[in-house]
């Protein structure tokens, strides 16, 4: 084993995760914990101290870790020491999880937004090892992102950059954020279901409007086209603002590469510059479920600029 290594955890919404990297981004062992959403800040970093204290202790002649990396959903400090809100930790407000850790268990804490973590980890043992810049699209339940240039995630002057889901493409749905025409009110699996009720009078989820494409049926096909389409001109408009090398898409919806993302990529090079018109590189990510752990680990493994 290599005598470099990190512990890289998620926060996640049902479990939060806990590995063991080395430099190479290999995986050498991962646990897990049951997410501890009802308990108090404290209370629940401290249980997640304690977790990742006897984690460290379980690997015996191991050497001590240089660092932890900690991803979390939510807005983070520009400081990237605090979590501001948690959408799966309702009493999460305002939490320096960075120092709380960091105190608890002797070692260098850092922390960075988990989607923003995916992107890292993509990048930098998954499908976009090869790019110098890269921007991470996650499909599901919303749509997420992240940017990384150089090595580098770009967060923005406050902390918040790249929340493409509330790219305004039309329309004047109201989002949850509170602005209207967001293409994840279109291009996520809520939204599709949205579209689809409203053309239809049926309410049914994503997964199942997808197979009564596969069938044949008209008001399916459709929707996916409408919703494939507003994807399709988030990614051209990503595309003119961040010039990444390579776009990178996961999540769940990424899994209707053919109906949906393929035909996506098609209007994006449709309406990009005409000079430019080819260069929109768009592949499926590595990791699956594991590119928040790997960038977590990563970010570990870097120490700050």
């Amino acid at each position: 084993m290599s005598s470099r290594h990190v512990i890289a955890v998620d926060l996640g919404g049902t479990n939060w995760r806990i590995a063991q990297y080395d430099e190479s981004g290999t995986c050498l062992a991962k646990t897990k914990i049951r997410a501890a959403s009802e308990l108090e800040p404290e209370a629940g970093l401290a249980l997640l101290g304690d977790a990742i204290a006897a984690f460290i202790q379980k690997q015996g002649g191991a050497p001590a870790p240089l660092a932890v990396g900690v991803g979390s959903p939510g807005p983070i400090s520009v400081d990237r020491n605090i979590v501001m809100e948690a959408p799966n930790l309702p009493t999460w407000h305002h939490v320096p999880v960075r120092s709380l850790l960091a105190s608890r268990l002797g070692l260098p804490v850092r922390l960075e937004n988990d989607a923003n973590l995916a992107a890292l980890g993509e990048f930098s043992y998954g499908a976009g090892r090869d790019a110098e810049s890269l921007l991470m699209v996650t499909l599901g339940t919303g749509i997420g992102g992240g940017f990384v240039s150089h090595g580098r995630l770009w967060t923005g002057a406050h902390g918040a950059a790249m929340e493409i889901g509330h790219t305004y493409v039309g329309g004047d749905v109201r989002c949850g954020c509170g602005a209207v025409g967001c293409i994840e009110e279109y291009a996520s699996g809520p939204g599709i279901a949205r579209l689809y009720a409203e053309q239809t009078g049926q309410t049914i989820d994503s997964h199942a409007i997808f197979e009564r494409r596969e069938a044949g049926e008209a008001d399916a096909t459709q929707v996916v086209a409408a919703a494939s389409r507003m994807l399709g001109m988030g990614l051209v408009s990503w595309q003119k603002i961040l010039d990444p090398e390579q776009i990178v898409v996961s999540g769940g919806l990424s899994a209707q590469w053919e109906s949906f993302v393929e035909p996506a990529i098609a209007v994006a090079n449709e309406n990009d510059f005409e000079s430019w018109r080819g260069r929109i590189r768009v592949t499926r990510a590595l990791l699956g479920g594991d590119a928040g752990l790997a960038g977590a680990a990563f970010l570990a493994l870097d120490p700050p600029a």
